[in-house]
């Protein structure tokens, strides 16, 4: 019910509507905290999504080397650009010249390669065994934010695996 003085509601009879000046500027500080401290944690987790992206993808790149080696019957040899952050596959057919190539990978950006441990040349064998001895390639994050990198391991067995580096 409305009480009219002159046509005007009267003071004691306005519903409060809205938020005040004060409530906003609370919630403005909670969510200036909530984000600062958000904020870093989305940016590492992007990070080390990336390198771990891109150590997957280095791995696949191994296993499809052996695994053409095998189903070809010839040897595959694995080189690395590091400066450049590529790597190519090539299947040697016993011909002089490097082979024909058939796949090659670029470090996604904001990563690169390092760690190269191998003491030569890396590839395999038609039976899957590598044709050096083993070794280690390691992808870095080229950012700050990432907290881990991670190396991709060769065995003399053969066998291929992703470790966890932590910086």
């Amino acid at each position: 019910m409305k009480k009219e003085c002159g046509g005007r509601l009267t003071e004691g009879d306005r519903t409060q509507g809205g938020f005040s000046l004060m409530e906003l500027m609370i919630i403005i500080a909670i969510l200036g905290t909530l984000s600062a401290i958000a904020i870093p944690n989305i940016l590492s987790y992007r990070d080390n999504a990336r390198v771990k992206a891109g150590a997957n993808e280095m791995l696949a790149l191994f296993r499809k080397a052996q695994f053409t080696a095998v189903k070809s019957h010839f040897n595959t040899d694995i080189q690395f650009d590091l400066p450049n952050g590529k790597t190519t596959v090539y299947l040697l057919n016993g011909s002089p010249s490097p082979g024909e190539k058939i796949d090659e990978y670029q470090v996604p950006i904001g990563c690169k390669l390092s760690g190269y441990t191998f003491p030569g040349l890396v590839g395999f064998s038609p039976r899957g065994l590598p044709t050096g001895a083993n070794g280690t390639v390691e992808v870095h994050s080229t950012s700050a934010n990432a907290k881990v990198a991670y190396e991709i391991v060769l065995s003399t067995a053969g066998r291929t695996r992703i470790g966890v580096i932590s910086d």
